[in-house]
């Protein structure tokens, strides 16, 4: 057997602590060939109650429908700066967490902290801005189950899968996420005054002509105060084993190896990043 994925398999034992009983995932220790896959990024910068913070992420899919989320946080953010600070995100360095979302489970924590699984709305949300950033301007994505998309104008309209439908041009939109929570916390929040039955987005979305895979995005929610404001920064290929890339507790970038450019390292971006190396 492996020396390193025997170590690697006791870590995640280890790591994943008691507060991960029944959510914490494990890895096999066979050995895989590399997969080949697409590292996306993306800056975010949240706005509200006079707060305003920003940071960055990044996150890969697997082969059968696993993603795994790396976040951080840079304190005040003036706006969503176009470039994510690929230093910090491959290496986890400064504050940051790391989220694992599978068929089974929805775990995420602090880098170097257990996991704890993620409640439904959570995970909902997480999909839904993953899906948004990823969809471009034609409004097609992986969108999760029962996310329904509703016109500008105020038309409903959904595949039969309650997806968004591919195709669409509208530069804003709403997203009717579902009701996830229990029915006394569903209660508590239309008691409070943010709505019952679900959560409506409204999103508004620019894809500037000629700059694929760099569309701007702003967010605000008919449950929570304030703005989200996201810019997708491109794509990198990469290759991994699954069976590593998916335990989220070592950086992406001891994990992931890369065909053509490695994100932080040329042009611009070497020089946003070169402080966080």
């Amino acid at each position: 057997m492996n020396r390193l994925r025997l170590a690697r398999a006791l870590t995640v034992l280890a790591f994943a602590g008691p507060g991960g009983v029944g959510c914490a995932t494990t890895a096999s220790l066979a050995e895989t060939a590399q997969t080949p896959g697409v590292l996306r990024g993306a800056a975010w910068r949240g706005t509200g109650m006079g707060e305003s913070l920003g940071g960055s992420a990044c996150w890969l899919r697997g082969p059968d429908g696993e993603v795994r989320i790396e976040v951080t946080r840079e304190g005040v953010a003036p706006r969503a700066d176009a470039s994510p600070a690929w230093g910090r995100l491959l290496t986890r360095g400064g504050e940051g967490w790391v989220v694992l979302l599978t068929a089974a489970t929805a775990v995420g924590g602090r880098w170097g902290a257990p996991l704890e699984c993620l409640a439904p709305d959570s995970r909902v949300r997480l999909e839904t801005i993953l899906a948004v950033l990823e969809g471009g301007a034609d409004g097609d994505g992986p969108w999760p189950a029962d996310v329904r998309w509703i016109a500008a104008r105020g038309a409903p309209g959904s595949r039969g899968n309650g997806a968004v439908p591919a195709g669409r041009t509208e530069a804003a939109f709403n997203l009717r996420l579902p009701e996830t929570a229990p029915l006394r916390a569903a209660l508590e929040a239309r008691g409070r005054g943010r709505g019952g039955g679900g959560e409506t987005w409204r999103v508004r979305r620019n894809a500037p002509a000629g700059a694929p895979g760099e569309t701007e995005i702003q967010v605000t929610s008919t449950r929570w105060p304030g703005r989200l404001e996201l810019r997708a920064a491109g794509t990198w290929s990469v290759r991994f084993e699954p069976d590593d890339v998916f335990v989220p507790v070592w950086s992406l970038g001891d994990l992931l190896s890369f065909p053509e450019a490695r994100p932080g390292e040329t042009g611009a971006e070497a020089g946003v990043d070169a402080d966080a190396r």
